[in-house]
C-alpha cells in the first residue's frame, strides 16, 4: 500500500479523471485498504481467488451487483 500523501495525491485520477479521457488502474491485494472514495468511483471490479473467504467475496460483489451469485 502507498503512503497516504500518494494516495491523496491519486485520488483525483479517479475522480475526475474521466473528463480529462483518463481511464486510471488501482492493482491491490487488500480490498478494504483501498481509499473510500477510489471505491465508490470505481467502474470496474475483478476479483481472483486469492485464499479470502466466501464471505469476504460475497460482500465485496454485493455492493456492486444485487445477484451475487451469478455475479461474473
Amino acid at each position: 500500500m502507498a503512503p497516504e500523501h500518494i494516495q491523496n495525491r491519486i485520488i483525483p485520477f479517479f475522480t475526475h479523471g474521466r473528463h480529462r479521457n483518463i481511464s486510471p488502474i488501482y492493482v491491490t491485494q487488500r480490498y478494504h485498504k483501498v481509499p473510500i472514495i477510489i471505491r465508490e468511483n470505481i467502474s470496474h471490479l475483478v476479483m481472483f481467488n486469492g485464499g479470502g473467504s466466501n464471505q469476504d467475496v460475497s460482500k465485496i460483489a454485493g455492493r456492486y451487483t444485487d445477484d451475487v451469485k451469478n455475479a461474473s
